[in-house]
């Protein structure tokens, strides 16, 4: 396949790769902008605008634990005006399903493709994955992962951006893959059921206490009360309750001790637990102290020794802040309640067995032991997916131990060492979500316009509205 610079490769179609889509349009439809020979290679598994893992994997039960206004950072009200639009009560605080919100997105990114095309860009699909290598020139190459087929042979490192999120279930229980009873990834139902078939009221163990603890309840309603749930987790309690009405007009304040080189680990976490206890100002809820606290982790922790800032990131108290950062709708939360699930604070990794009977052996730090039919991976996903992996490998990219993230250029748009554009959860250490990334996708956005020629305006294109979709 012969390629130039006028080949574009944007590398994950969840919600931030979509969400790259709609600014780009935005920001082409605002400034009259050609694209005319312009092809954007679209590289995805499960193909653009499906949601990824957070919107498009979920069932059409689990909530957001973010309100509307806070999911379409790029135009504040554009989600709740598309929720009413479409029947759903006009709450500005309501928690809409995830499922939902995929349907959002996927109208969007239609709308976005459609500016676009009128801009003259043209757009090839890819449903693979995607493996990225350094060719000898400097320029760098794009195969697809498994088949090792080259989709795109020479194309410049600016000309590529990565929004790849997760990657894929937290690979720490693989050991017990294959083994009946064990459901590696939530989302496999299939596996799921036929792991607690055979059992009359089967003993479950949940593998962390996060978001999708909450998820399974929300999802599995009918379980309630027909299995025996316990949760390990390393905090050993659930997630908080939102309350919305506590976050009105409240502000976002930087932590005093953003610049500070501490001596040691305890002072640090000192430093940070005094910040998130101090609830004086009446404007500042402790989710936003929390989010406050998560959003300055980067520079907090790039200050200190690799020391310090690695037993800060493997302490309870980094956990309790992230956990405090994204509490769950109350709905989320009194569905969990009807399991009236067992919550134990533990680490688990190698302190698990199949016992030859059936069943597993879950041996606790006191060395007594706790035996269950079933257990499931609810410990998230791993923050760096595979093709960055695979990156890290070649000694493409670098990883920070201070922060335990891929690191980035200054200004944080792109990955150290071979600066292509990122935007997505690897080089983050606090929380991840729309409104994280959505700062950092924007400037990717207005470098790619700048260097495809921002004031190039000799095709005027329709408008297309970016709330319908509809010409006019």
């Amino acid at each position: 396949m012969s390629n130039n610079t006028n080949d574009f490769a944007v590398i994950g179609g969840g919600g931030t790769g979509t969400m790259f889509l709609i600014y780009l349009a935005q920001k082409v439809q605002e400034g009259n902008i050609s694209l005319q020979g312009q092809r954007f290679h679209l590289i995805d598994p499960k193909g653009f605008g499906s949601g990824g893992i957070a919107y498009g994997d979920c069932s059409d039960k689990e909530l957001l634990n973010s309100v509307r206004t806070e999911m379409s950072p790029w135009n504040k009200m554009e989600f709740h005006d598309w929720c009413v639009t479409n029947g759903f009560d006009d709450l500005i605080n309501e928690f809409n399903r995830r499922a939902d919100y995929g349907r959002f997105l996927h109208e969007k990114y239609d709308q976005s493709i459609d500016i676009l095309e009128s801009a003259g860009a043209s757009f090839q699909e890819h449903t693979c994955k995607a493996s990225i290598s350094r060719n000898d020139d400097g320029s760098y190459a794009i195969a697809d992962q498994d088949t090792e087929e080259t989709l795109l042979p020479n194309i410049p490192h600016d000309n590529i951006t990565l929004t790849s999120g997760y990657g894929g279930p937290n690979e720490a229980f693989l050991y017990l893959t294959g083994n009946t009873g064990y459901v590696h990834n939530l989302y496999d139902e299939a596996t799921l059921q036929s792991a607690l078939a055979g059992h009359k009221k089967p003993k479950v163990a949940f593998i962390g206490a996060n978001a999708a603890l909450n998820d399974f309840a929300v999802k599995h309603p009918e379980l309630a009360g027909r299995i025996e749930l316990t949760s390990y987790s390393a905090n050993g309690e659930p997630l908080g309750v939102r309350d919305t009405n506590l976050e009105e007009n409240e502000v976002s304040q930087q932590p005093d001790f953003l610049h500070t080189v501490f001596n040691n680990a305890a002072d640090l976490a000192f430093a940070i637990n005094k910040e998130l206890e101090n609830d004086a100002n009446p404007l500042r809820s402790r989710r936003r102290r929390a989010l406050d606290i998560t959003h300055s982790l980067d520079t907090v922790l790039n200050n200190q020794s690799v020391e310090i800032a690695h037993a800060f990131r493997s302490s309870s108290l980094f956990t309790k802040v992230k956990r405090d950062a994204t509490p769950v709708p109350l709905e989320s939360d009194e569905q969990l309640t009807d399991f009236s699930a067992q919550f134990i604070s533990q680490r688990l990794n190698g302190n698990i067995e199949q016992k030859l009977e059936g069943g597993f052996r879950i041996t606790n730090s006191t060395d007594s032991s706790h035996d269950v039919d079933v257990i499931i991976n609810g410990t998230g996903h791993k923050a760096v997916p595979h093709v960055i992996q695979d990156m890290m490998d070649q000694g493409l990219v670098q990883y920070n131990f201070k922060t335990g993230t891929i690191q980035t250029t200054e200004d944080g748009t792109r990955l150290a060492g071979c600066e292509i554009p990122y935007a997505g959860p690897s080089t983050n250490a606090g929380t991840h979500g729309m409104e994280s990334h959505a700062p950092i996708v924007e400037k990717i956005v207005d470098q790619l316009v700048t260097k495809i020629g921002g004031n190039n305006t000799s095709i005027v294109q329709p408008h297309v509205d970016m709330h319908f979709g509809t010409n006019i």
